[in-house]
């Protein structure tokens, strides 16, 4: 084989691998929150805004990653970033929405629930109450809802912007706004390679313990096994030690695919949903 044909070979493996990252989750979501970072920051005064992107916070001995934080004396917005394409069916109610693309639905967790983790862990941070923290969830690419939806929920950065300075009604001093910004900008906080590498490591730690407890019986811990009844057209998991235990859990649902979530390579609502904008593809 000539020296072109490994010449052509390689370039056409490395257009094939560039390709792959090209549409990876990763990028996909972290694009998205860039975009959302640089209109904000086109949009909101500085002089009366503080945009704080990307920050790593604990919640008990977990993490949890917040794509944005706005601060102002007119209140602080938590926002999630969701990358996507396709239709949003969903309501504030349901613990998960569905996204639809090309008739194929896609399971992912209600992003205001998701990012309800975040607004926790930043009223418990900041001493403020949940109430007073605004719960923004954004949505990039071309995904459109097919449902009602709240006024929490956005589509684009423009009307991300509009929504914020809507708000002029002052809530907080300028003394405390600083040092609001002081508490976040910790170095500790930092979303650094190494942060963001051991928030990955215990999400997928949580996953794996999920996955482990949703076998075992919720009353006895045994193992279950999954049974179909004669009379029923859907079965489910029932414990392996019946009839000494009669523990069951119903069987994983089978009509919705889940997919990993892209936020900027961090499942940031510590639990998967799928996402976004080409699929295989975010929470």
């Amino acid at each position: 084989m000539s020296a072109n044909v490994y010449a052509l070979l390689i370039l056409a493996l490395l257009a094939a691998l560039l390709g792959v990252w090209l549409k990876s989750p990763t990028r996909i979501g972290a694009g998205g929150e860039r975009r959302v970072a640089r209109q904000l920051a086109k949009d909101l005064p500085p002089e009366e805004y503080r945009v704080i992107n990307d920050l790593i916070l604990p919640v008990g001995n977990r993490t949890t990653q917040i794509d944005h934080i706005v601060l102002s004396r007119f209140g602080i917005a938590v926002i999630e970033t969701k990358t996507m394409s396709g239709w949003i069916f969903g309501d504030a109610g349901q613990s998960h929405w569905t996204q639809v693309i090309h008739g194929r639905k896609y399971r992912m967790q209600n992003p205001l629930n998701q990012n309800a983790l975040h607004v926790r862990a930043l009223s418990s941070l900041l001493a403020v109450p949940v109430t007073e923290i605004d719960n923004l969830v954004v949505f990039m690419g071309s995904a459109r809802p097919k449902t009602a939806m709240l006024p929490s929920v956005l589509w684009g950065p423009p009307a991300l912007g509009r929504r914020i300075c809507a708000l002029r009604v002052p809530v907080y001093s300028e003394e405390q706004v600083a040092r609001f910004e002081a508490l976040l900008r910790a170095p500790n906080l930092a979303s650094t390679r190494s942060s963001r590498r051991m928030h990955v490591q215990r999400l997928r730690a949580r996953k794996r313990q999920l996955a482990e407890s949703a076998q075992q019986c919720p009353r006895c811990s045994a193992p279950m096994v999954e049974r179909r009844p004669r009379n029923r057209r859907v079965g489910f998991l029932g414990c392996s030690s019946f009839p000494q235990c009669r523990g069951t859990r119903p069987l994983p649902a089978k009509a919705m695919v889940r997919r990993p979530e892209s936020q900027g390579g961090l499942v940031g609502g510590e639990t998967g949903a799928p996402n976004p904008g080409t699929f295989p593809p975010n929470p």
